[in-house]
Protein backbone atom coordinates (compact mmCIF):
# COMPACT_ATOMS: atom_id res chain seq x y z
CA UNK A 1 0.00 0.00 0.00
CA UNK A 2 1.66 3.34 -0.88
CA UNK A 3 1.01 6.53 1.53
CA UNK A 4 -0.67 8.81 0.04
CA UNK A 5 1.26 12.26 -1.11
CA UNK A 6 -0.26 15.16 1.58
CA UNK A 7 1.27 18.17 0.15
CA UNK A 8 0.70 21.43 1.76
CA UNK A 9 -0.60 23.92 -0.24
CA UNK A 10 1.24 27.18 -1.83
CA UNK A 11 -1.12 29.50 -0.43
CA UNK A 12 0.39 28.76 3.27
CA UNK A 13 2.77 31.77 2.96
CA UNK A 14 -0.27 34.01 2.09
CA UNK A 15 -2.28 32.57 4.94
CA UNK A 16 0.17 32.64 7.56
CA UNK A 17 -0.18 36.42 7.17
CA UNK A 18 -4.20 37.30 7.03
CA UNK A 19 -5.73 37.82 10.00
CA UNK A 20 -7.78 35.18 10.94
CA UNK A 21 -11.70 37.36 9.86
CA UNK A 22 -9.61 36.94 6.63
CA UNK A 23 -9.50 33.75 6.39
CA UNK A 24 -11.94 31.35 4.75
CA UNK A 25 -13.15 28.77 7.02
CA UNK A 26 -12.07 25.48 6.69
CA UNK A 27 -13.75 22.68 6.08
CA UNK A 28 -13.92 20.00 9.33
CA UNK A 29 -13.04 16.50 8.87
CA UNK A 30 -13.89 14.27 12.22
CA UNK A 31 -12.54 10.02 11.75
CA UNK A 32 -13.05 8.66 15.08
CA UNK A 33 -11.33 4.90 14.55
CA UNK A 34 -13.33 2.86 17.10
CA UNK A 35 -10.81 1.18 19.92
CA UNK A 36 -7.56 2.38 19.09
CA UNK A 37 -4.38 2.19 20.73
CA UNK A 38 -1.82 5.22 20.16
CA UNK A 39 0.57 3.25 20.78
CA UNK A 40 0.40 0.95 18.34
CA UNK A 41 0.31 3.31 15.70
CA UNK A 42 4.25 4.04 14.30
CA UNK A 43 4.33 8.06 14.63
CA UNK A 44 3.47 7.79 18.33
CA UNK A 45 6.55 5.42 18.72
CA UNK A 46 5.27 2.26 17.89
CA UNK A 47 7.68 -0.60 16.73
CA UNK A 48 6.12 -1.76 13.92
CA UNK A 49 5.17 -0.09 10.55
CA UNK A 50 1.75 -0.37 11.02
CA UNK A 51 0.27 2.91 10.01
CA UNK A 52 2.60 4.86 6.80
CA UNK A 53 -0.85 7.35 6.00
CA UNK A 54 -1.40 8.20 9.87
CA UNK A 55 2.65 9.11 10.34
CA UNK A 56 2.95 11.32 7.40
CA UNK A 57 -0.76 12.94 8.68
CA UNK A 58 1.35 13.45 11.83
CA UNK A 59 4.63 14.61 10.17
CA UNK A 60 2.68 17.51 8.48
CA UNK A 61 0.39 18.49 11.48
CA UNK A 62 0.24 18.07 14.97
CA UNK A 63 0.34 14.69 17.50
CA UNK A 64 -1.04 14.96 20.67
CA UNK A 65 1.07 12.23 22.91
CA UNK A 66 -1.14 12.39 26.32
CA UNK A 67 -5.06 12.83 24.59
CA UNK A 68 -7.20 11.58 27.08
CA UNK A 69 -10.85 9.85 26.44
CA UNK A 70 -14.13 10.84 28.68
CA UNK A 71 -14.94 7.15 29.45
CA UNK A 72 -13.53 3.71 28.57
CA UNK A 73 -16.52 2.29 25.90
CA UNK A 74 -18.78 3.77 23.20
CA UNK A 75 -21.98 5.71 25.03
CA UNK A 76 -20.05 8.22 27.15
CA UNK A 77 -17.03 8.61 24.87
CA UNK A 78 -18.48 9.61 21.60
CA UNK A 79 -21.71 11.62 22.97
CA UNK A 80 -18.42 13.34 24.63
CA UNK A 81 -16.83 13.94 21.08
CA UNK A 82 -19.98 14.91 19.70
CA UNK A 83 -20.81 17.42 22.59
CA UNK A 84 -18.04 18.89 23.94
CA UNK A 85 -19.48 17.76 27.75
CA UNK A 86 -18.53 15.01 30.13
CA UNK A 87 -19.98 12.05 30.49
CA UNK A 88 -21.56 13.06 34.26
CA UNK A 89 -23.11 16.27 31.61
CA UNK A 90 -24.35 14.89 28.78
CA UNK A 91 -25.68 12.06 30.93
CA UNK A 92 -25.23 8.90 28.60
CA UNK A 93 -23.68 6.50 30.37
CA UNK A 94 -24.57 3.32 28.57
CA UNK A 95 -26.70 1.75 26.06
CA UNK A 96 -30.48 2.57 25.82
CA UNK A 97 -29.62 6.40 26.90
CA UNK A 98 -30.56 9.76 24.89
CA UNK A 99 -28.37 12.81 24.20
CA UNK A 100 -30.82 15.54 26.07
CA UNK A 101 -32.24 17.19 23.32
CA UNK A 102 -31.05 20.35 25.55
CA UNK A 103 -27.43 19.35 24.16
CA UNK A 104 -26.06 20.94 21.18
CA UNK A 105 -23.63 18.92 19.29
CA UNK A 106 -20.76 20.66 17.52
CA UNK A 107 -22.76 19.52 14.10
CA UNK A 108 -25.44 21.66 15.81
CA UNK A 109 -23.05 24.67 16.19
CA UNK A 110 -21.44 24.35 13.08
CA UNK A 111 -24.53 23.92 11.05
CA UNK A 112 -25.77 27.54 12.60
CA UNK A 113 -22.60 28.70 11.14
CA UNK A 114 -23.06 27.88 7.55
CA UNK A 115 -21.63 24.54 7.36
CA UNK A 116 -23.21 21.45 5.68
CA UNK A 117 -23.14 18.84 7.92
CA UNK A 118 -22.86 14.92 7.60
CA UNK A 119 -22.50 11.88 9.94
CA UNK A 120 -20.85 8.68 8.82
CA UNK A 121 -20.71 5.71 10.54
CA UNK A 122 -19.81 2.38 10.67
CA UNK A 123 -21.07 1.61 14.31
CA UNK A 124 -24.56 0.42 14.38
CA UNK A 125 -24.50 0.26 18.05
CA UNK A 126 -24.21 4.15 18.17
CA UNK A 127 -27.24 4.23 15.53
CA UNK A 128 -29.79 2.26 17.41
CA UNK A 129 -28.39 2.08 20.60
CA UNK A 130 -28.38 5.33 21.36
CA UNK A 131 -31.54 7.26 21.01
CA UNK A 132 -30.93 11.21 19.59
CA UNK A 133 -27.08 10.47 18.53
CA UNK A 134 -26.48 12.32 15.89
CA UNK A 135 -29.36 14.19 15.75
CA UNK A 136 -28.08 17.27 15.04
CA UNK A 137 -26.32 16.65 11.36
CA UNK A 138 -28.31 17.64 8.01
CA UNK A 139 -27.42 14.08 6.42
CA UNK A 140 -26.67 10.86 8.07
CA UNK A 141 -25.79 7.38 6.67
CA UNK A 142 -25.37 4.18 9.09
CA UNK A 143 -23.75 0.91 7.52
CA UNK A 144 -22.24 -2.39 9.55
CA UNK A 145 -18.90 -2.57 11.28
CA UNK A 146 -17.45 -4.50 8.32
CA UNK A 147 -18.15 -1.74 6.15
CA UNK A 148 -16.22 1.01 6.65
CA UNK A 149 -14.51 1.29 3.55
CA UNK A 150 -18.57 1.75 2.10
CA UNK A 151 -18.68 4.36 4.75
CA UNK A 152 -15.89 6.31 3.80
CA UNK A 153 -17.05 6.15 -0.05
CA UNK A 154 -20.43 7.44 1.05
CA UNK A 155 -18.51 10.27 3.00
CA UNK A 156 -16.37 11.51 -0.01
CA UNK A 157 -19.44 11.20 -2.30
CA UNK A 158 -21.30 13.72 -0.03
CA UNK A 159 -18.24 15.74 -0.09
CA UNK A 160 -18.28 15.96 -3.92
CA UNK A 161 -21.81 17.22 -3.67
CA UNK A 162 -20.83 19.89 -0.83
CA UNK A 163 -20.43 23.61 -0.90
CA UNK A 164 -17.73 25.07 0.94
CA UNK A 165 -17.22 24.59 4.21
CA UNK A 166 -18.67 21.11 5.31
CA UNK A 167 -18.24 19.29 8.20
CA UNK A 168 -18.54 15.60 7.57
CA UNK A 169 -17.75 12.86 10.87
CA UNK A 170 -17.04 9.63 10.03
CA UNK A 171 -16.75 6.89 12.44
CA UNK A 172 -15.05 3.46 11.56
CA UNK A 173 -15.15 -0.04 12.95
CA UNK A 174 -11.87 -2.06 11.72
CA UNK A 175 -10.24 -1.77 14.72
CA UNK A 176 -12.95 -3.13 17.39
CA UNK A 177 -12.92 -6.66 18.00
CA UNK A 178 -12.63 -9.74 16.74
CA UNK A 179 -10.54 -7.63 14.43
CA UNK A 180 -11.44 -9.70 11.68
CA UNK A 181 -11.58 -6.99 8.45
CA UNK A 182 -8.36 -7.39 7.26
CA UNK A 183 -7.92 -10.24 4.29
CA UNK A 184 -7.28 -13.67 5.67
CA UNK A 185 -3.76 -13.43 3.90
CA UNK A 186 -2.21 -11.19 6.17
CA UNK A 187 -2.68 -13.72 9.31
CA UNK A 188 0.58 -15.25 7.20
CA UNK A 189 1.89 -12.00 5.79
CA UNK A 190 2.43 -9.15 8.97
CA UNK A 191 3.14 -8.97 12.19
CA UNK A 192 3.41 -12.93 12.51
CA UNK A 193 6.44 -12.70 15.57
CA UNK A 194 5.48 -12.46 18.88
CA UNK A 195 5.27 -8.78 20.76
CA UNK A 196 6.60 -7.78 23.96
CA UNK A 197 4.45 -9.78 26.94
CA UNK A 198 2.43 -11.35 23.92
CA UNK A 199 3.84 -15.09 25.99
CA UNK A 200 1.32 -14.56 28.66
CA UNK A 201 -1.83 -16.34 28.48
CA UNK A 202 -5.50 -16.12 29.68
CA UNK A 203 -8.36 -18.21 30.30
CA UNK A 204 -10.79 -18.24 28.20
CA UNK A 205 -14.81 -17.29 27.52
CA UNK A 206 -14.67 -14.69 30.66
CA UNK A 207 -17.20 -12.92 30.74
CA UNK A 208 -17.06 -9.41 29.23
CA UNK A 209 -16.21 -7.16 32.22
CA UNK A 210 -14.08 -10.30 33.88
CA UNK A 211 -10.67 -11.47 34.13
CA UNK A 212 -9.64 -13.21 30.20
CA UNK A 213 -10.41 -13.31 26.85
CA UNK A 214 -14.10 -12.94 26.41
CA UNK A 215 -15.96 -14.95 24.08
CA UNK A 216 -16.79 -12.29 21.37
CA UNK A 217 -12.47 -11.94 21.06
CA UNK A 218 -11.63 -15.56 21.25
CA UNK A 219 -10.52 -17.25 18.31
CA UNK A 220 -10.23 -21.10 18.69
CA UNK A 221 -8.39 -22.05 21.93
CA UNK A 222 -5.82 -19.57 21.75
CA UNK A 223 -4.48 -17.95 24.25
CA UNK A 224 -1.78 -15.83 24.72
CA UNK A 225 -2.27 -11.74 24.73
CA UNK A 226 0.72 -11.27 21.54
CA UNK A 227 -1.97 -13.43 19.12
CA UNK A 228 -4.28 -10.95 19.92
CA UNK A 229 -2.02 -8.05 19.57
CA UNK A 230 -0.89 -9.13 16.09
CA UNK A 231 -4.75 -9.85 14.65
CA UNK A 232 -5.49 -6.01 16.24
CA UNK A 233 -1.98 -4.70 14.66
CA UNK A 234 -3.62 -6.19 11.45
CA UNK A 235 -6.91 -4.04 11.75
CA UNK A 236 -4.38 -1.37 12.66
CA UNK A 237 -2.98 -1.81 8.81
CA UNK A 238 -6.19 -2.41 7.25
CA UNK A 239 -7.65 0.87 8.33
CA UNK A 240 -4.50 2.82 7.76
CA UNK A 241 -4.85 2.07 4.41
CA UNK A 242 -8.73 2.78 4.48
CA UNK A 243 -7.82 6.53 5.02
CA UNK A 244 -4.71 6.68 2.98
CA UNK A 245 -7.14 5.93 0.22
CA UNK A 246 -9.96 8.14 1.58
CA UNK A 247 -7.24 11.33 2.09
CA UNK A 248 -5.65 10.71 -1.29
CA UNK A 249 -8.82 11.01 -2.76
CA UNK A 250 -9.58 14.44 -0.65
CA UNK A 251 -6.04 15.81 -2.44
CA UNK A 252 -6.76 14.89 -5.96
CA UNK A 253 -9.60 17.18 -5.76
CA UNK A 254 -8.15 19.85 -3.74
CA UNK A 255 -9.71 19.87 -0.71
CA UNK A 256 -7.30 18.24 1.63
CA UNK A 257 -5.04 21.35 2.41
CA UNK A 258 -8.24 23.68 3.05
CA UNK A 259 -9.61 20.73 5.81
CA UNK A 260 -9.13 21.15 9.09
CA UNK A 261 -8.25 16.83 9.73
CA UNK A 262 -8.97 15.35 12.77
CA UNK A 263 -8.45 11.71 13.52
CA UNK A 264 -8.80 10.10 17.43
CA UNK A 265 -10.74 7.44 19.09
CA UNK A 266 -13.26 7.18 21.71
CA UNK A 267 -11.30 4.69 23.54
CA UNK A 268 -7.91 2.31 23.31
CA UNK A 269 -8.31 -1.56 24.06
CA UNK A 270 -6.72 -4.26 26.70
CA UNK A 271 -4.56 -7.27 25.75
CA UNK A 272 -4.38 -8.51 29.14
CA UNK A 273 -2.66 -5.45 30.77
CA UNK A 274 -4.81 -5.06 34.75
CA UNK A 275 -5.73 -9.22 33.45
CA UNK A 276 -8.29 -7.61 31.34
CA UNK A 277 -9.01 -8.00 27.12
CA UNK A 278 -11.30 -6.03 25.35
CA UNK A 279 -12.71 -2.48 26.56
CA UNK A 280 -15.42 -0.75 29.01
CA UNK A 281 -13.71 -2.85 32.39
CA UNK A 282 -11.25 0.03 34.22
CA UNK A 283 -10.10 3.95 33.88
CA UNK A 284 -6.68 3.17 33.18
CA UNK A 285 -4.56 4.33 30.36
CA UNK A 286 -4.69 1.73 28.43
CA UNK A 287 -8.25 2.51 27.74
CA UNK A 288 -8.07 6.09 28.19
CA UNK A 289 -4.95 7.40 26.20
CA UNK A 290 -5.94 7.56 22.57
CA UNK A 291 -4.46 9.20 19.37
CA UNK A 292 -5.32 12.79 18.45
CA UNK A 293 -3.69 14.11 15.34
CA UNK A 294 -4.69 16.92 13.27
CA UNK A 295 -3.69 18.61 10.30
CA UNK A 296 -4.23 22.00 8.66
CA UNK A 297 -1.98 23.41 6.81
CA UNK A 298 -1.15 27.16 7.21
CA UNK A 299 -2.41 27.38 10.63
CA UNK A 300 -0.90 24.39 12.52
CA UNK A 301 2.63 23.86 11.96
CA UNK A 302 4.05 21.11 10.65
CA UNK A 303 5.95 18.01 13.03
CA UNK A 304 4.08 19.66 15.86
CA UNK A 305 4.61 17.19 18.92
CA UNK A 306 2.37 18.18 22.05
CA UNK A 307 3.36 16.16 25.07
CA UNK A 308 0.84 18.09 27.60
CA UNK A 309 -2.75 16.20 28.37
CA UNK A 310 -5.19 17.40 26.65
CA UNK A 311 -8.97 16.43 26.90
CA UNK A 312 -11.20 14.92 24.14
CA UNK A 313 -13.60 17.26 25.20
CA UNK A 314 -10.99 20.04 23.80
CA UNK A 315 -12.46 18.96 20.17
CA UNK A 316 -15.59 21.10 20.32
CA UNK A 317 -13.77 24.39 20.95
CA UNK A 318 -10.90 23.97 18.92
CA UNK A 319 -12.84 23.00 16.00
CA UNK A 320 -15.25 26.09 16.75
CA UNK A 321 -11.88 27.88 17.16
CA UNK A 322 -10.59 27.01 13.40
CA UNK A 323 -13.88 27.54 11.78
CA UNK A 324 -14.12 31.07 13.42
CA UNK A 325 -17.63 30.12 15.36
CA UNK A 326 -18.62 31.33 18.83
CA UNK A 327 -18.14 28.70 21.17
CA UNK A 328 -20.79 28.42 24.28
CA UNK A 329 -20.09 29.24 27.65
CA UNK A 330 -20.23 26.40 29.90
CA UNK A 331 -17.94 23.60 27.73
CA UNK A 332 -15.10 21.77 30.15
CA UNK A 333 -12.58 22.14 27.39
CA UNK A 334 -10.86 24.61 25.64
CA UNK A 335 -10.01 25.96 22.42
CA UNK A 336 -6.46 24.97 21.38
CA UNK A 337 -6.41 26.76 17.95
CA UNK A 338 -4.90 29.56 18.56
CA UNK A 339 -1.86 27.60 21.19
CA UNK A 340 -1.38 25.52 17.83
CA UNK A 341 -0.99 28.43 15.81
CA UNK A 342 1.34 30.45 17.90
CA UNK A 343 3.13 27.42 19.40
CA UNK A 344 2.06 28.25 22.55
CA UNK A 345 0.27 25.64 25.72
CA UNK A 346 -2.47 26.65 27.79
CA UNK A 347 -1.84 26.40 31.66
CA UNK A 348 -1.96 23.05 33.43
CA UNK A 349 -5.55 21.46 34.24
CA UNK A 350 -6.45 18.69 35.91
CA UNK A 351 -8.84 16.36 33.58
CA UNK A 352 -11.49 14.51 34.08
CA UNK A 353 -12.38 10.40 32.98
CA UNK A 354 -16.57 9.13 33.88
CA UNK A 355 -17.86 5.91 34.58
CA UNK A 356 -20.45 4.00 35.95
CA UNK A 357 -20.22 1.21 38.52
CA UNK A 358 -23.86 -0.12 38.82
CA UNK A 359 -25.45 2.70 40.73
CA UNK A 360 -21.87 4.95 41.46
CA UNK A 361 -19.82 6.92 39.43
CA UNK A 362 -16.45 6.17 39.11
CA UNK A 363 -13.86 8.73 38.46
CA UNK A 364 -10.69 9.28 36.96
CA UNK A 365 -8.48 13.00 37.87
CA UNK A 366 -5.19 13.49 36.42
CA UNK A 367 -2.83 15.94 36.72
CA UNK A 368 0.47 15.59 34.16
CA UNK A 369 2.57 13.74 35.93
CA UNK A 370 -0.02 11.95 38.83
CA UNK A 371 -3.49 10.02 38.24
CA UNK A 372 -6.38 9.29 41.36
CA UNK A 373 -9.45 6.69 40.43
CA UNK A 374 -12.03 6.48 41.94
CA UNK A 375 -14.47 3.66 42.35
CA UNK A 376 -17.81 5.36 44.08
CA UNK A 377 -19.35 1.34 44.30
CA UNK A 378 -16.51 -0.04 45.72
CA UNK A 379 -14.90 2.70 47.83
CA UNK A 380 -11.36 2.32 46.41
CA UNK A 381 -9.06 4.80 45.59
CA UNK A 382 -5.79 4.13 43.40
CA UNK A 383 -3.20 6.77 42.77
CA UNK A 384 -0.52 6.36 40.26
CA UNK A 385 2.92 8.54 39.40
CA UNK A 386 2.38 8.40 36.04
CA UNK A 387 5.90 9.20 35.13
CA UNK A 388 7.51 6.72 36.71
CA UNK A 389 4.96 4.20 36.48
CA UNK A 390 3.26 4.60 33.42
CA UNK A 391 2.13 1.10 33.71
CA UNK A 392 -0.64 1.93 36.57
CA UNK A 393 0.77 -1.11 38.03
CA UNK A 394 1.65 0.55 42.16
CA UNK A 395 -1.39 1.94 43.84
CA UNK A 396 0.79 4.29 46.20
CA UNK A 397 -2.31 4.69 48.23
CA UNK A 398 -1.43 0.74 49.08
CA UNK A 399 1.99 1.83 49.86
CA UNK A 400 4.28 3.24 53.03
CA UNK A 401 2.31 6.93 53.64
CA UNK A 402 5.96 8.42 52.88
CA UNK A 403 5.76 7.52 49.45
CA UNK A 404 2.32 9.52 48.72
CA UNK A 405 3.42 13.02 47.18
CA UNK A 406 0.94 14.74 49.29
CA UNK A 407 0.56 18.24 47.01
CA UNK A 408 -0.23 16.09 44.23
CA UNK A 409 -2.95 13.99 46.12
CA UNK A 410 -4.47 16.72 47.28
CA UNK A 411 -4.63 18.04 44.50
CA UNK A 412 -6.43 15.64 42.60
CA UNK A 413 -8.54 14.76 46.02
CA UNK A 414 -9.84 17.97 46.08
CA UNK A 415 -11.51 17.81 42.15
CA UNK A 416 -12.59 14.06 42.71
CA UNK A 417 -13.99 15.40 46.14
CA UNK A 418 -16.45 18.22 43.54
CA UNK A 419 -16.83 15.74 41.83
CA UNK A 420 -18.21 13.48 43.54
CA UNK A 421 -20.59 15.91 45.77
CA UNK A 422 -21.89 17.10 42.89
CA UNK A 423 -22.70 13.83 40.86
CA UNK A 424 -23.70 11.48 43.90
CA UNK A 425 -24.36 7.78 43.62
CA UNK A 426 -28.64 8.75 42.95
CA UNK A 427 -27.93 10.54 40.29
CA UNK A 428 -26.70 7.67 38.12
CA UNK A 429 -29.17 7.24 35.28
CA UNK A 430 -30.73 4.40 34.79
CA UNK A 431 -30.54 2.39 31.25
CA UNK A 432 -34.27 1.90 29.66
CA UNK A 433 -35.25 -1.30 27.49
CA UNK A 434 -33.18 -1.71 24.44
CA UNK A 435 -34.88 -2.35 21.28
CA UNK A 436 -35.12 -5.56 19.30
CA UNK A 437 -32.62 -3.97 17.08
CA UNK A 438 -30.71 -2.09 19.31
CA UNK A 439 -30.09 -5.35 20.95
CA UNK A 440 -28.99 -7.34 17.66
CA UNK A 441 -26.77 -4.54 17.10
CA UNK A 442 -25.05 -4.67 20.23
CA UNK A 443 -24.86 -8.19 20.56
CA UNK A 444 -22.66 -8.11 17.22
CA UNK A 445 -20.41 -6.07 19.28
CA UNK A 446 -20.19 -8.74 21.86
CA UNK A 447 -21.83 -5.80 24.27
CA UNK A 448 -24.41 -8.55 25.14
CA UNK A 449 -24.41 -12.11 26.04
CA UNK A 450 -26.35 -14.46 23.66
CA UNK A 451 -29.60 -15.58 25.89
CA UNK A 452 -29.38 -19.33 27.34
Amino acid sequence: MRAPLLRVGVAVALLAGCAASEREPPNVLVVVVDTFRADHIGGYGYFRDTTPHLDRLIAEGARFDAAIATGSWSPPSHVSILTGLLPNQHRVLTWGHEVPERVVSLAGRLGAHGYRTGLFSSHGGLRKGLRGFGRDFGHSFGTHRKHDERTLDRAFQWIRESERPWYAHAILMSTHGPYDRYPPEWDERYFTDVPPGGERTFPLAAPRQGRGIPEYLSVGDHRSAGYYANRYDRAVHYVDGLLGRFLARLEEEGWLDETLVVVTSDHGEGFGEHGHFGHGNDLYDVLLRVPLILRLPGRIPAGTVWSEPVSLVDLVPTALGFAGAPAPEGLPGIDLSGHLERGTRPAPRLLVSVDRSGESWVFAVRSASHKLIYDGSAGRAELYDLTRDPGERTNLLEGPPEEVPAAAYQELRTELGELAAAHGAAEVPEAPVLSAEGVEALRTLGYLEDPD
